[in-house]
């Protein structure tokens, strides 16, 4: 389900580059916009059906019981952050912003 969604998009998956590709032999136009505009209903469809089928295929045998402080005891568990961890979560959130605004930055450089 992670790699359905990409084929909406003309490089969200392998299939976009191979599609632009032989575009680009034949000398037809291919926007990304185009592209997602074909590919939108039939990708939301087939993750619908996707959803569908998770849920008769994998239906638990029985249903789980658990208690509504199940997590947060869970949770608490876990014990506080650790240096590690905190450090991973500023990189992974730095990361997110700089590919983010790197449309926007290049802009402003060039």
């Amino acid at each position: 389900m992670a790699v359905i969604p990409g084929l909406a998009f003309l490089y969200g998956a392998l299939s976009g580059p191979i599609v632009d590709a032989a575009f680009q032999v034949k000398h037809l136009p291919l926007s990304w916009l185009s592209y997602a505009g074909v590919l939108t209903f039939p990708t939301l469809l087939l993750c619908g059906l996707v959803l569908a089928a998770n849920q008769f295929v994998l239906r638990p045998e029985a249903p789980m019981v658990a208690t509504p402080s199940f997590a947060r005891e869970r949770l608490r568990r876990l014990g506080a952050f650790q240096r590690a961890e905190l450090t991973t979560a500023v990189v992974v959130l730095a990361s997110i912003v700089f590919w983010a605004t790197t449309a926007i930055i290049i802009c402003r450089v060039s």
